[in-house]
């Protein structure tokens, strides 16, 4: 069996779970490949039908926002539905220019889940947002998984930051994701507390001592921090299904979230960590003074994250699920 992997890159989680999924696939015996084409095609994927040439596969597997470009016949295509830009709630943190290109966007969304042979979805909340939005039952759910072999707990000194409470964030530092209360509950929590901010694009400001920018972080290094940390600290707002929450809680960390779209299917509240009232600065604040005041809760919380990783996200699941998806098409 051949897949072949083809998407406009977007330079945020998409790009890294087909890179990482690509790898995993071919490990399981799958012949995979992958080709990218440069982000300025996103305003007019069209254009790609004109260089893009047919490839001899099984299957082609792309985003939604692109894969009707990719449409060939006589082979499946399955397209993968993350981020609903088109729902309610979204648009109070679009840009200018988010608001022109998100209308073309739709029609591209609507001409990939139509041409496609299946549509996935990486969580039910993904799935109901995108059904309601396209008006379609197409589709069906396959939660991403985490290499729980490699995001697992290790022993990290904390060095510069020994006797503080360590907190990470890793993801694109916008408001989206929650970077305004990023800042509020840090510059109420004070020196006793540091945030380490590992972003895919480039270096934050740092209007807070308390906050440290890592910049752009490699696998490695950020499997290093996931173990350094005491607490994952992840306010986003909306979420398809966080990646960087399951490599959290892969590596057996307690994690502090939003109580809002695919959070609770994630995060078992009380038992995984905390789901907060979204905006609520003061209950995000107290929830993480609550675990760094107790280090048994810490350790009860994160053990059961990643017992919950290893039992429902990890990467075999996943892999497994496409693999049988692919046999069902071909």
């Amino acid at each position: 069996m051949k897949a072949c992997f083809k998407q406009i890159r977007t330079g945020s989680g998409p790009d890294i779970w087909t890179e990482t999924f690509h790898t995993h696939l071919k490990e399981r015996g799958v012949e995979s490949s992958v080709q990218f084409f440069p982000k300025y095609y996103e305003m007019t994927p069209q254009l790609l039908k004109i260089i893009d040439k047919h490839v001899d596969c099984d299957v082609i597997q792309s985003n939604t926002r692109d894969g009707f470009v990719f449409k060939q016949e006589r082979t499946p295509l399955v397209v993968r539905a993350t981020l609903n830009v088109h729902e309610h709630g979204f648009a109070e943190f679009k840009t200018p220019l988010q608001r022109l290109v998100h209308p073309l966007w739709k029609i591209y969304e609507g001409k990939s889940i139509e041409a496609a042979d299946e549509v996935v979805y990486v969580s039910k909340y993904k799935m109901n947002s995108y059904q309601r939005t396209y008006g379609t039952d197409k589709g069906r759910i396959i939660y991403n998984g985490v290499d729980t072999s490699f995001f697992q707990p290790m022993d990290v000194e904390k060095g510069e930051y020994e006797g503080k409470t360590v907190l990470l964030f890793s993801g694109n530092f916008t408001k989206r994701k929650g970077s305004d209360i990023l800042l509020e509950v840090m510059r109420e929590l004070g020196d006793d507390y540091v945030l380490l901010c590992a972003g895919l694009r480039e270096h934050i400001r740092r209007p807070e001592r308390n906050i440290i920018s890592l910049g752009r972080v490699g696998r490695e290094h950020i499997r290093h921090y996931y173990n350094l940390a005491d607490i994952f600290f992840f306010p986003s707002r909306l979420e398809g299904l966080s990646l960087s929450t399951l490599e959290a809680m892969a590596c057996g960390l307690p994690v502090v979230t939003s109580n809002a779209t695919s959070f609770p299917e994630l995060i078992d509240d009380g038992r995984g960590g905390y789901l907060c009232n979204p905006d609520n600065i003061g209950e995000f604040k107290e929830r993480i003074v609550s675990l760094a005041e107790d280090e048994s809760v810490r350790e009860r919380m994160g053990d059961h994250n990643r017992a919950r990783a290893v039992k429902e996200f990890n990467m075999d699941n996943m892999v497994g699920e496409y693999i049988e998806l692919y046999k069902k098409l071909i």
